[in-house]
């Protein structure tokens, strides 16, 4: 189950299939600090830059909407995410585990 009060309270995109808007197949959610995530795509959905748009939506949204600097936390195993990210311009931060956009 997804929890909505973020959802309605902070920036968010999500992916829906015509004809089922109750049923997201993507989404992509900012966390309170300010952090972008989670990013998902339902398995039978991947492959088709999905995940890949969520986050050039999400990130437009939040730096000229809201004016942050966005950021995300990837853990070191998720390679797949962490090279949609770098693909997008985002660079590691040396001091963490952060990627952050330049």
């Amino acid at each position: 189950m997804l929890a909505t009060s973020g959802v309605t309270e902070r920036p968010s995109v999500g992916v829906f299939v015509d004809g089922q808007p109750d049923t997201p197949i993507g989404w992509c959610l900012m966390y309170q600090s300010g952090c972008l995530g989670p990013l998902y795509v339902m398995v039978g959905h991947r492959g088709k830059a999905l995940a890949r748009l969520m986050v050039r939506v999400m990130f437009r949204r939040v730096d000229q909407v809201h004016g942050l600097g966005p950021f995300a936390m990837i853990a070191d195993d998720n390679v797949a995410s962490q090279g949609l990210f770098t693909s997008e311009g985002w660079v590691k931060d040396n001091h963490s585990k952060l990627l952050v956009r330049k």
